[in-house]
């Protein structure tokens, strides 16, 4: 599906030159759902939705689409996406008493769905613990199309302004109080979101609610946590004009011990792995989330990219490296968790990151990288590394060094994993 999207745009690109045209002036290239679907072949809601700054295809790497009537979209020159900002505060919420109450929610495993994920969210009483509006209560979620609204959107070559009248909207959920609050959610680790998805959502609920403040949450679920990021756009006519008011991680276990990586050393031994293809999968919360999905049977390839919106290959790459730590493997229908895999989705958080850990460690290269970082205190080098990856894997000319960045960004996690710095405890009596 990928595949199509992309040689649909560059298709597009060519029959709309929206490289040059883009380079040459700021003003926005609109085009018509009937014409993507007549050049691309695809809907245009395929051709629309790339919700992460990586999901976009070639054509779009530099640039941002934007939808402003039913059926009209604005092709833009700039990035139309922001950072996740890092946590400010660190809190162990107990659902112990919510998963009692509430035995239909998946509290030992990962929800299924973001509407799932913030049931959970709301049941557990984390949801209110962020908002601060303890009579908050759910009364918006899906879809409604939206009031006419204008807007600056910041281009490469300067300030443009954008009318947005009719555009179908998608609220997760809007929980309304002392003020509405209305929220994105995702499933799995992101590093980036598209503000549209918050933007929008926001315009137009100040329109139709102006007597109440609206303020715009981003929700993600992953390796049982919840974080959660609240934000204003100050002045609210301006798309890039977000501004991150609050940042709060949520785990849902109590903290406990984990083992340094010298223990773990001290109480492991290496496995031979050569027989599986050696991992190309940077983030390791990815591979996390995958493990976590398949548990939950989610069992292919389309679908693994589908949860976490990324493109079919990708999730080829982190279900492998899922298998090379051998938490999942390739069955007759598809992805299966490993008895490992298996235990691995319902422990709570200290032991599953113990877990995890140990099967790093255990793995060729990774298990050398750690012993350099324990023994001089600092990382090889990545040709170091390559030379390693080279020698365990057989693998040969420039692919042992895209492979050693693997290595060494799982070994970061593991030294930050293994040492957590925690910015704020709290652990509520509820």
């Amino acid at each position: 599906m990928a595949n199509l999207t992309s040689d649909g745009w560059q298709r597009l690109s060519e029959r709309l030159e929206i490289s040059a045209r883009l380079a040459a002036s700021p003003e926005p290239i609109i085009v018509t759902a009937e014409t993507i679907k007549e050049v691309s072949g695809r809907e245009p809601r395929l051709m629309s939705k790339f919700d992460t700054r990586e999901s976009r295809p070639a054509p779009l790497a530099q640039a941002t689409i934007l939808p402003i009537s039913n059926g009209t979209y604005a092709i833009l020159s700039g990035d139309g996406y922001a950072d996740v900002p890092a946590a400010k505060a660190i809190k162990h919420w107990q659902a112990s008493r919510a998963a009692a109450r509430f035995g239909s929610l998946p509290w030992k495993t990962a929800p299924m769905s973001e509407s799932q994920a913030l049931d959970m969210a709301n049941a557990s009483g984390l949801l209110h613990d962020f908002l601060g509006d303890p009579e908050a209560c759910l009364t918006i979620r899906g879809r409604l199309r939206s009031p006419k609204f204008s807007f600056l959107f910041e281009t490469k070559l300067g300030s443009v302004p954008l009318t947005a009248d009719g555009v179908q909207i998608e609220v997760d959920s809007g929980f309304e109080g002392s003020a509405l609050h209305l929220i994105e959610a995702k499933l799995g680790a992101r590093t980036n979101f598209h503000i549209r998805q918050l933007y929008y959502p926001l315009r137009m609920w100040a329109t139709l609610l102006p007597e109440k403040p609206v303020s715009a949450l981003f929700l993600t679920w992953s390796n049982r946590c919840y974080s959660l990021r609240k934000f204003r756009f100050d002045p609210i006519d301006r798309y890039h004009a977000l501004v991150a008011s609050d940042s709060v991680d949520y785990y849902l276990d109590e903290p406990g011990p984990i083992p340094t990586l010298e223990v773990l050393l001290d109480t492991t031994t290496e496995e031979d792995c050569s027989s599986l293809p050696f991992p190309q999968a940077n983030d390791i919360r990815r591979v996390i989330d995958v493990v976590d999905a398949v548990a939950a049977g989610v069992t292919t390839r389309a679908g693994i990219a589908a949860r976490f919106e990324i493109d079919a290959r990708q999730a080829d790459y982190y279900a492998n490296a899922a298998a090379y730590l051998a938490l999942v493997h390739r069955g007759a229908q598809g992805f299966e968790a490993t008895p490992i895999g298996a235990q691995f989705a319902t422990l709570e958080f200290t032991a599953r990151q113990t877990l995890l850990l140990r099967q790093l460690v255990q793995r060729p290269v990774f298990r050398q990288t750690v012993i350099r970082l324990c023994a001089t205190g600092t990382f090889p080098t990545r040709e170091q590394v390559a030379e390693w990856v080279s020698s365990a894997s057989g693998l040969t000319g420039r692919t042992p060094l895209r492979r050693a960045a693997t290595v060494l960004a799982w070994v970061r996690w593991a030294q930050q994993a293994a040492n957590p710095v925690q910015l704020e405890l709290s652990w509520p009596s509820r």
